[in-house]
C-alpha cells in the first residue's frame, strides 16, 4: 500500500514510475493520490506500460482519490460500492479473496464509511475471505486484536487476544470504534502483530500510525506488513 501525500506532482510521478519499474507486487493500493492523471498521462497508460492495470474512484475533492494498480494476471473485478471513500477487488482464487481499500479523510463521517465497509465486509465473509488496508485517519494505540470464535480458542477460552505493538499509543474515538468493529467481523490489525508498527505519517505537529492492514483471521499466515508510506 501506498499513501502518497506530496503536492508536487513531478514528484508523485516519480514515486509511481519507480514502484511500477521495480514492484513484483501483484496488488498495490494507492491512497490519497489524486493519480488518475500524470500531466498528459493518464494512469491507466502508465499502468498498461508495466502489465499493470488501473482500477481507481476518481477524487471528487482536494485531497482523496483511490486506486489499485493489478497485474494483468491477477483475475479481478472491480467491485461497485456506494460510497466514494472505499474501493473493492474480487480476486478469483480457488477461495475468492475481496480486497478493500478505504481512505477517510478527517472531515469525513466516521460512522457512515464504517457501516457501510462493515457491510460489505460481512456479505463477502459469506463468499470468502476479506483484506482490508487504507488510511482511516483512526489510531488505535496498542490495543489487542480479539477472536470471538469459539472454533479459533482453546478450551473452556471465550475469546482470543492477538496483542500488538506500536510506538503510536494514541486511541482516538474513531480508533475505538474501527476496533471494535474489526473485532465483532473477526478481522485482525496486522500492524504491530508480528513486529512493532511503524509510524505511517509523520508530521511537523507529531506521527501516528494511520494506514492499516488488516484481516481475516484465517489468512494471517499469508499477509505481511505491505505498507508502504
Amino acid at each position: 500500500m501506498m499513501n502518497i501525500k506530496i503536492s508536487i506532482r513531478e514528484k508523485r510521478q516519480a514515486i509511481v514510475d519507480h514502484v511500477l519499474e521495480i514492484s513484483e507486487l501483484d496488488i498495490c493500493l494507492f491512497v490519497d493520490t489524486g493519480l488518475d492523471r500524470m500531466g498528459n498521462v493518464s494512469m491507466e497508460n502508465l499502468a498498461d506500460k508495466n502489465d499493470y492495470i488501473w482500477i481507481s474512484i476518481p477524487k471528487r475533492r482536494k485531497n482523496g482519490g483511490l486506486g489499485f494498480l493489478v497485474k494483468n494476471v491477477v483475475k479481478a473485478d472491480n467491485l461497485k460500492l456506494n460510497d466514494d471513500n472505499i474501493i473493492g477487488l474480487k480476486i478469483h482464487h480457488h477461495v475468492p479473496i475481496f480486497v478493500f481499500g478505504v481512505y477517510r479523510s478527517p472531515t469525513t463521517n466516521f460512522e457512515d464509511t464504517m457501516r457501510v465497509l462493515s457491510c460489505e465486509i460481512a456479505r463477502r465473509q459469506l463468499e470468502g475471505k476479506v483484506l482490508v488496508m487504507g488510511d482511516f485517519n483512526a489510531r488505535i494505540g496498542e490495543d489487542p486484536n480479539v477472536i470471538f470464535q469459539e472454533a479459533r480458542t482453546a478450551p473452556g477460552e471465550l475469546c482470543l487476544k492477538l496483542h500488538r505493538e506500536s510506538p503510536d499509543k494514541v486511541k482516538t474515538k474513531e480508533g475505538k470504534e474501527l476496533l471494535t468493529t474489526m473485532n465483532a467481523l473477526n478481522l485482525v490489525v496486522i500492524n504491530g502483530l508480528t513486529q512493532p508498527a511503524e509510524f505511517t505519517c509523520t508530521q511537523y505537529s507529531g506521527s501516528s500510525v494511520i494506514d492499516l492492514v488488516i484481516a481475516d483471521h484465517d489468512i494471517l499466515g499469508s499477509v505481511g506488513e505491505g505498507l508502504g508510506g
